[in-house]
């Protein structure tokens, strides 16, 4: 759902976590279509990242003009939306970011991978595709896009004789990767997938019409770990979740490895292994291990408010 893409699993299995005190539960990213038409309606799927940078240019032959409009409509929509809840919250190179809108952003086909919208991130440059869907889901997908292109952004490159090194932050997720002269990707590392995609949705859906919310339900973005992110911020508050998405901060961080050193980075592990391990029963204990991290987070804080009142 932002610069780069993994594989999903199509299971929409559910998984219970409520005896692990707060309860968070998952529908699992992914779902097979029967069809590839705007009509369908997928059980869960997931708005994902990709690793095709192949830049679309909105003002290719291929494109119709009022898809160009259309996708202009979506993403002014979008826009206008994530500035009037959280503007507050960006940096100056973020605001220039949003207000100038220079993003590619284009509308493409389904083609049944599941995937339905794209954020890459390259070289300053934005690059936004909206698969094409119901108006409900285009819309969704629009603003959880968006709200890529609104958080924190650190891009770093290193020039070397065959090839440049990426250092990229894009909201909570760090990654770095090389590209060669022949233009192939090498990941070196990914770090904090899941945990920016629920914070990501988290965000998206706070922002959401009624209707609009019931869709995103029904299309089981990223469940837990978005529900993992309203638990952050029921936890830390509104604002310290925020601050850390669209400005850089670390209060995430820092709240969890009060508790122990390295628990910041066993929380993000277990949000990706819920998400995405092929084996149910690891999906499973990496969900009680992130809501048993949450469970010493939320006494962690209670015990330091009562202090603050005492």
């Amino acid at each position: 759902m932002s610069e780069f893409s993994e594989s999903n699993d199509t299971s929409t299995e559910t998984l219970d976590s409520a005896s692990e005190g707060i309860s968070l539960s998952d529908t699992l990213e992914g779902a097979e279509t029967s069809n590839s038409s705007s009509e369908f309606l997928p059980d869960g799927f997931a708005i994902e990242e990709t690793d095709d940078f192949t830049i679309t240019d909105t003002n290719a032959p291929s494109l119709e003009l009022p898809e160009v409009k259309e996708a202009a409509e979506l993403r002014d929509e979008a826009i206008d939306r994530i500035l009037e809840d959280d503007s507050t919250y960006m940096p100056p190179d973020s605001l220039a970011r949003m207000e100038g809108r220079k993003e590619s952003v284009s509308i493409v086909p389904y083609n049944g991978d599941g995937i339905y919208g794209t954020h890459h991130f390259e070289n300053g440059e934005t690059t936004i595709e909206l698969v094409r869907g119901t108006p409900e889901m285009m819309r969704v997908t629009a603003l959880h896009e968006h709200e890529h292109m609104a958080s924190y952004h650190s891009e770093v490159a290193e020039k070397h004789h065959n090839s440049t090194l990426y250092t990229v932050l894009v909201g909570l997720r760090d990654k770095e990767y090389i590209v060669d002269r022949d233009g192939e990707y090498l990941v070196c590392r990914d770090f904090g997938k899941n945990l920016n995609e629920g914070i990501t949705q988290y965000l998206t859906e706070d922002k959401l019409s009624v209707e609009d919310l019931s869709m995103a339900r029904a299309m089981g973005v990223y469940p837990f770990a978005t529900e993992a992110a309203a638990s952050l911020s029921e936890i830390l508050g509104r604002d310290a979740v925020r601050e850390d998405f669209y400005g850089g901060s670390a209060n995430i961080r820092n709240a969890m490895e009060s508790l122990a050193p390295g628990t910041y980075s066993k929380f993000a592990e277990c949000l990706d292994k819920a998400s995405e391990s092929p084996d149910v029963a690891a999906r499973r204990e990496a969900m009680q291990e992130a809501n048993k991290i949450l469970n010493k987070l939320a006494e962690r804080k209670a015990a330091e408010n009562q202090h603050m009142e005492a």
